[in-house]
């Protein structure tokens, strides 16, 4: 917990990460969302979803804001609110 008692989030992986452009659309057409809905989601644009989908747009080169969000929208790791001692 933060000065002030804030709780902090951690991110928590599931597995170790190494997905493909393909799983990325295969994962969010099985969550049953568009290029527009996961976009607003992630808090991106439909064209950034479709570039990472098509491996034109290295997650890597990415803020580390925006795939964590991306990761989490599509079920690759999860973000807990937890205290941190």
């Amino acid at each position: 917990m933060r000065a002030g008692g804030v709780k902090e989030k951690v991110l928590v992986l599931d597995r170790d990460i190494v997905v493909t452009p393909e799983e990325l659309k295969r994962r969010r057409l099985e969550l049953g969302y568009t290029t527009p809905e996961l976009a607003r989601i992630v808090g991106t644009t439909p064209t950034w979803i479709v570039a990472a989908e098509k491996g034109r747009k290295p997650l890597a080169s990415s803020g580390f804001r925006l795939v964590r969000r991306y990761l989490e929208a599509l079920g690759f790791i999860r973000v807990e609110v937890a205290e941190k001692n």
